[in-house]
């Protein structure tokens, strides 16, 4: 098996292991490097993300390759700053099992056009990544889809690819996630192999860039992609973006980038409606075999609303249930499966309290650290994260929260300021405080 597909088969295990939010803010940060001689080396965008892992997650990482490849396997985690990062850079392979094989050969496409579901909320989006699919370079050049996550913008710009492959076998199509375009620009840097670089980004027939957005504020990968789009661009070269907000939103944005992004057709998602989200359950039941009341699919609908993934999830709870339960799937059962699971029960109201303990649970610290007047990083900094959640999730005034935390209004201020701006500054420690937020307030 390829490097990637052994990291993928533990990423899938790792997945079902772990919380949604521990799984998020941790693990989908990693890339897998190399595996030789019994070694897997992994790499961490950050020494904050690589200390995570290496305290919480290694040992069961180590556990599972052992397990996927019958034979002890020791992990190394590393990032750019990591000395050992460039002797891994180059990723190895493995011999992958017939099974397997044979497995990848019966898959279908997971992102097509053909099971992406169509309605009021995605139909301009779909037209016109359909376009750009039968004509790259020639319409809606560059394409930029925004919206919120899991309404579908990965799914389309896939298909995109799916598509364009097709139709154009020659053509060089590379999708990539703007955090793994900045990781490799980095690694050039740090490898003096820029020139490599710019030849498989600048050579490319389509580029497709996801979460656009998280460019903003690096000044060197702005000005690394500022150069190329244009090359692409002025070579009639397809681009297709995606971002949480359009371009206008995107703060820290170069203005000569977010002129360019505007020079095509920019189109958003939105939430799916009523209708929509139910064909989208009857398009996934496709996968199953296994009978779903249509009364079922209706109380999903009706209750799941804000994204695609999230319907899937629902889905997924109630035949998991049904199966491990070998009962069959009826109204009341994914009642009882999605009101415990996924918060249709009344929400819990949001508290310094509840916040607290969350925090402390997620940095393995107890409440009353958190409470204390221990100022030690790795009692502080949580601290800080929680006071600042508390601000953001409350109604309580400064001078309330500062006295829940039993410190003085200034100490609040600064706590809330340094946590402001390290999410400016660090990308992946923002997505982890809005995983701690969504966290809260699903």
């Amino acid at each position: 098996m390829t490097l990637d597909s052994l990291w993928d088969r533990i990423d899938t295990k790792l997945k079902k292991e772990l919380s949604t939010i521990f799984y998020n803010t941790w693990i989908t940060q990693l890339t897998p490097l190399a595996f030789q001689d019994g070694l897997f080396v992994l790499s961490a965008p950050n020494a904050f993300i690589k200390n995570i892992i290496d305290g919480r997650y290694k040992e069961r990482i180590g556990e599972l390759l052992t397990e996927e490849t019958g034979a002890r396997v020791r992990l190394l985690v590393t990032e750019p700053d990591d000395p050992a990062y460039a002797q891994y850079k180059e990723k190895k392979t493995v011999a992958p099992p017939k099974k397997e094989r044979d497995k990848a050969q019966k898959d279908p496409a997971r992102y097509t056009f053909s099971n992406f579901v169509r309605g009021k909320s995605n139909e301009l989006a779909y037209a016109g990544s359909l376009a750009v699919a039968d004509r790259p370079g020639a319409v809606y050049n560059p394409l930029f889809l925004y919206g919120g996550v899991g309404l579908g913008k990965t799914h389309l710009m896939k298909a995109c690819a799916d598509a364009i492959q097709q139709n154009f076998p020659n053509y060089k199509v590379v999708y990539v996630p703007s955090e793994q375009f900045t990781n490799e620009l980095v690694a050039s840097i740090q490898e003096n192999k820029n020139e490599e670089f710019r030849r498989k980004y600048r050579s490319l027939d389509v580029l497709i860039m996801d979460d656009i957005q998280f460019i903003a504020g690096k000044e060197a990968t702005q000005e690394e992609f500022f150069h190329t789009f244009n090359d692409l661009y002025n070579a009639n070269k397809q681009i297709i973006m995606s971002s949480d907000k359009p371009p206008h939103e995107i703060r820290t944005l170069e203005d000569r980038l977010r002129s360019r992004f505007e020079m095509g057709l920019i189109t958003d998602i939105g939430e799916p409606d009523y209708e929509t989200r139910l064909a989208i359950l009857q398009e996934k039941l496709t996968a199953y075999a296994i009978p779903i009341p249509e009364d079922v699919l209706q109380y999903i609908a009706t209750n799941i609303k804000s994204n695609v993934r999230e319907l899937e999830g629902a889905l997924t709870k109630v035949i998991a249930q049904a199966k491990i339960t070998q009962t069959p799937v009826t109204l009341a059962s994914a009642q009882n499966a999605l009101e415990r699971t996924l918060g249709l029960r009344p929400k819990e109201p949001i508290t310094v309290e509840r916040i607290v303990e969350y925090v402390a649970r997620e940095y393995q610290i107890t409440p009353q650290d958190i409470y204390s007047k221990n100022r030690s990083r790795n009692i502080a900094y949580p601290r800080q994260i929680s006071m600042y959640l508390s601000r953001e999730l409350t109604d309580l005034s400064l001078i309330k929260i500062a006295g829940r935390f039993e410190k003085d209004h200034s100490t609040i201020i600064y706590g809330i300021d340094k946590i402001k701006k390290d999410m400016e500054e660090d990308e992946s420690f923002a997505r982890h405080i809005r995983n701690l937020r969504g966290y809260l307030t699903k």
